[in-house]
């Protein structure tokens, strides 16, 4: 019933709104390629090491099943993920979306 689409219906945030890496499960599927394809295999499975479900599974959706594997075993094997780096990957990240969509210059 009408409760179900309530709990299912994910909050729209814009870009300015994003703050953190799950806020990417709210980015348009062309703009996080577009960001993935200039990060490179590293820095995307950082971001997918430290993300949750929902953007974990929005950033593998949007690679190609072949470089999904790689990062998929890449995030796996970076256990001890640094801080430091962990939190400027994702800072880039963000960056990059919102200057995409023309609000970073």
């Amino acid at each position: 019933g009408p409760e179900y689409f309530k709990q299912a219906r994910r909050p729209r945030l814009t870009a300015a709104d994003l703050e953190h890496i799950d806020d990417i499960a709210a980015v348009d599927n062309a703009t996080l390629q577009e960001v993935f394809s200039t990060l490179g295999f590293h820095k995307v499975a950082v971001l997918a090491a430290m993300a949750g479900d929902a953007a974990r599974d929005k950033i593998y959706k949007n690679l190609s099943k072949k470089i999904a594997g790689i990062v998929r075993d890449e995030a796996t094997a970076l256990a001890n993920l640094d801080d430091d780096e962990a939190a400027a990957v994702e800072q880039e990240l963000l960056e990059r979306v919102k200057t995409i969509k023309g609000l970073v210059s």
